[in-house]
């Protein structure tokens, strides 16, 4: 059967021992990854959207930037994980992954102990952004409460487009 000759019969070719999965773009991967994990810790799709929309601006869904930091263009100071945390809270971070075996793995087990960390932390030091999100009605209270919880300067020039 020759490539668009399933067309007509309606039954798409079998994939063979040769065939490849289809290979999502990376950034993709990163995102359903923090999703999962926000989905299996019982955050509600409002603040998961906003949540992810926060972390592709602070590092772009890059792996590089999330898992060997950057400096904060404000401040200078070294920033690390899929929120940028910096001094104590990046120390914080990092003992949470190194208890859970994932430090320094730089794969999706490290991106999920990211994501269980920011949990506990908004717990922990957070409870009202933490009941904002498991409570907002849209995505724009999810946001709004994350202002706090996520500490940026949402002007330009620390904000811009890339």
């Amino acid at each position: 059967m020759d490539d668009l000759s399933w067309l007509l019969s309606g039954k798409p070719p079998q994939p063979t021992k040769q065939s490849k999965p289809p290979v999502k773009d990376d950034k993709d991967a990163v995102a359903s990854v923090i999703d999962d994990e926000l989905s299996k810790l019982g955050y509600p799709s409002t603040a998961r959207l906003s949540i992810l929309g926060d972390v592709g601006r602070e590092n772009n869904w890059d792996r590089n930037t999330i898992f060997k930091g950057h400096p904060d263009p404000k401040n200078q100071a070294y920033n690390r994980g899929i929120i940028s945390w910096q001094g104590d809270r990046r120390a914080k971070l990092d003992n949470h992954l190194k208890k859970e075996g994932v430090l320094g793995r730089n794969d999706d087990d490290e991106l999920r102990g990211m994501t269980r960390f920011m949990d506990t932390e908004l717990k922990a030091e957070y409870p009202d952004v933490y009941q904002t999100l498991r409570n907002a009605r849209n995505t724009a209270e999810a946001s709004k409460a994350l202002r706090k919880y996520i500490k940026y300067v949402p002007t330009a020039p620390y904000n811009t487009p890339d």
